[in-house]
């Protein structure tokens, strides 16, 4: 059953998140800086009961169109 979950699409909900320190270290910023960011709604996060995480596919999103 779990092989079904993990195929194809439904693969992606199985995505790695990203913490503070990770999601800091590739955005090259200071955690706290980006703790300031969440707090203003600056990028966009993922909320696990008290914990804040980052997906690795809307970190690089926000890079891209903090590029333009």
């Amino acid at each position: 059953m779990l092989e079904q979950f993990v195929s194809g699409e439904q693969n992606r909900a199985l995505e790695r998140l990203l913490t503070y320190q990770e999601a800091a270290l590739i955005l090259a910023v200071k955690p706290q800086t980006l703790r300031q960011w969440v707090c203003y709604k600056r990028i966009p996060y993922v909320k696990i009961g008290s914990a804040v995480r980052f997906k690795p596919a809307q970190i690089q999103e926000f890079i891209n169109e903090s590029s333009r």
